[in-house]
């Protein structure tokens, strides 16, 4: 339920935030918007990147709302059929709409394989360390990475042997291990987004900035 809401909040931001950019878009100079909505989901990534198993879901929201105010839609589509001819408009636009619903579940997709083995990887480097910090045999570290590997499914006797004798439960490390890894997996997602959001922020500013006298001819030009 707290996924669901998690998403609830964000999408309700996004939705509002498209409204107010749509509006505000038809008014400013948009690259300018365009920066400065790129920008807000960067803050919230960077405080994103500070949260952890103990952060409360409160202040989970907020960040999520403000992840969801970056809604950038609206600018994209107006500077995109700025350029299309009048003629292609149909073209244009069913150009575009190939290229969010394509993007969407790309990015979906990338997200979940990127955090997969992420998580897998700290999760494993986790678990080492803390079974190296509790004394475990050195030369039971390959049943350790087999451990984790399985997702505590396949432990050797002699590695429960050795915790056994340390007087520490596989499971505890195991739990441990699995929230850091979590944690660890989340924050490197957060940074290669940002990483994304800072090229986009790049090739905005290469956006040609139209005056008035170019925009007038070009509407001249449309309507002829």
């Amino acid at each position: 339920s707290e996924a669901g809401m998690f998403f609830m909040y964000q999408y309700g931001a996004a939705v509002i935030a498209g409204l107010i950019i749509g509006y505000l878009a038809d008014k400013i100079n948009n690259k300018r918007l365009l920066i400065a909505v790129f920008v807000t989901p960067i803050a919230a990534l960077v405080l994103f990147s500070f949260i952890d198993a103990e952060t409360s879901f409160a202040y989970i929201s907020v960040l999520s709302m403000l992840f969801g105010l970056g809604a950038a839609a609206p600018l994209l589509i107006k500077l995109a059929l700025e350029v299309i001819p009048a003629q292609r408009y149909v073209a244009g636009n069913g150009l575009l709409s190939f290229i969010r619903d394509f993007g969407t579940p790309l990015g979906s997709v990338t997200g979940i394989v990127l955090y997969s083995t992420f998580s897998s990887k700290f999760t494993q480097s986790s678990l080492v360390n803390q079974a190296t910090d509790a004394g475990v045999d050195p030369n039971l570290i390959g049943d350790v990475e087999q451990a984790a590997q399985t997702g505590g499914e396949q432990i050797s006797q002699g590695l429960l042997d050795n915790l056994q004798s340390l007087g520490v439960k596989f499971e505890d490390l195991f739990s441990q291990a699995v929230s850091e890894g979590i944690t660890s997996a989340l924050h490197n997602i957060f940074y290669v987004v940002i990483g994304l959001y800072i090229v986009l922020i790049i090739l905005t500013l290469f956006i040609p900035t139209k005056n008035a006298k170019t925009k007038s001819n070009l509407e001249t030009k449309s309507s002829a």
